[in-house]
């Protein structure tokens, strides 16, 4: 855990995001670096939020390294330190909603939704200074499952593409999530 608490906050410091050392306090004071990411699913362990939070960083380097490679011209809209940021603090809303209890994963009992937009609140409570294209794509990195009362189950994945088209830090955040959360899974499962 500590190697993965050493390897987050030299990423985020590296930004130079104005902000950025609050976020740092506010994540080692709440528990980020120790919290399971889930109770049933993928990285559910002690310091699995950290540990998906950095695999989602991995999976969405290689996403950008991809996608700049085929389209070069997307390189100067797609800022490494946008990624970085994104993918890194994508899921800090679940740091008061899950905890570990006897050894186990469990819930809090605190709401998590809108899941992708409580992750934005935060941050910016916390003093982060977070471009327009960085909120878009943390409050929907969930893609079409993503839970917000704003707008009814069906008008989810209409405004999940009108994201899309208005940043393509989106696609590489969700997609970014999207394979580490699955490569996540199949590990765990082959552990068992």
């Amino acid at each position: 855990m500590q190697a993965n608490e050493a390897a987050i906050i030299s990423l985020l410091r590296k930004t130079g995001r104005d902000g950025v050392e609050a976020v740092i306090t506010h994540l080692r004071q709440g528990g980020f670096f120790c919290v399971p990411a889930s109770v049933h699913h993928h990285n559910n362990f002690e310091g699995g939020l950290a540990k998906h939070s950095l695999e989602v960083y991995a999976e969405a380097m290689n996403v950008y390294n991809e996608y700049t490679d085929y389209f070069p011209y997307l390189e100067p809209v797609l800022p490494v330190d946008s990624i970085t940021l994104c993918a890194l603090l994508h899921d800090v809303c679940k740091t008061d909603v899950f905890c570990m209890r006897g050894g186990r994963p469990c819930g809090t009992g605190i709401p998590n939704n809108p899941h992708g937009r409580k992750s934005v609140a935060l941050l910016l409570e916390w003093g982060l200074s977070l471009t327009d294209e960085e909120r878009i794509a943390i409050a929907w990195h969930m893609g079409k499952w993503t839970k917000d009362a704003d707008c009814l189950p069906e008008e989810v994945e209409v405004r999940f593409q009108e994201a899309q088209r208005k940043t393509p830090l989106v696609s590489v955040i969700r997609r970014a999530d999207s394979l580490a959360s699955r490569k996540a899974i199949e590990e765990q499962m082959n552990d068992e």
